[in-house]
């Protein structure tokens, strides 16, 4: 027998639930059961249910403890066979700080005749990332040469002349990559670069 929206209206507000619903149109042969939710809103006329979903909280390792997400998602209330709550589960946003690491990346480019462009650096890591990235020319003109940082958002290419200092201090968090850039395509070039990098990681 399916669950009503009068059965659902028991669930008292704050409390965690899982929802059992039918697949396939048979409740008997096909019951699944959603993430942990929090019901935040009923539609009578609708027929249906709003839940906020929850998340386990990665670092509290002495109680379970789930988090609530930006995720609210709606219910038919005739998919719904029937559910569970967890009472005595503890709910709230925790704020734990991020992980912080240091890293350094060096090695040797070269742009031959022909080429513009040596990529030094590219990453499609999702949180923040600070790096000072620097420059020593051993073949070739330095006048000419240019940090070329790529914008992960726009793919805007931003340029920092080298001739002027060797050493760019960035906010990795916004760039796809870096490259060195020369003007003159006839011309040779080859070096060194370093990169030094602080990394954050957001534990939820």
């Amino acid at each position: 027998m399916l669950t009503s929206i009068h059965d659902i209206r028991k669930i008292p507000w704050g409390i965690p639930v899982l929802l059992f619903l039918k697949g396939n149109n048979h409740c008997v042969n096909g019951i699944f059961s959603t993430k942990f939710l929090l019901l935040n809103q009923f539609d009578d006329d609708k027929k249906c249910v709003t839940a906020r979903e929850l998340k386990k909280c990665k670092v509290c390792c002495d109680e379970f403890v789930l988090i609530p997400t930006d995720v609210c998602i709606s219910f038919d209330i005739g998919c719904i066979c029937g559910f569970q709550v967890f009472p005595d589960t503890c709910v709230r946003k925790c704020e734990h700080p991020p992980i912080e690491f240091e890293d350094s990346i060096c090695g040797n480019f070269a742009i031959t005749s022909g080429f513009q462009e040596a990529v030094i650096w590219q990453s499609n890591f999702g949180d923040h990332q600070y790096g000072r990235v620097s420059i020593e020319v051993e073949k070739g003109e330095k006048i000419g040469l240019k940090l070329g940082a790529y914008n992960k958002f726009t793919s805007m290419v931003e340029s920092y002349p080298l001739f002027e200092t060797p050493s760019y201090a960035f906010d990795l968090s916004n760039y796809s990559s870096i490259a060195i850039f020369k003007s003159n395509l006839d011309s040779e070039v080859s070096g060194q670069y370093e990169i030094d990098l602080i990394s954050q990681i957001e534990i939820n």
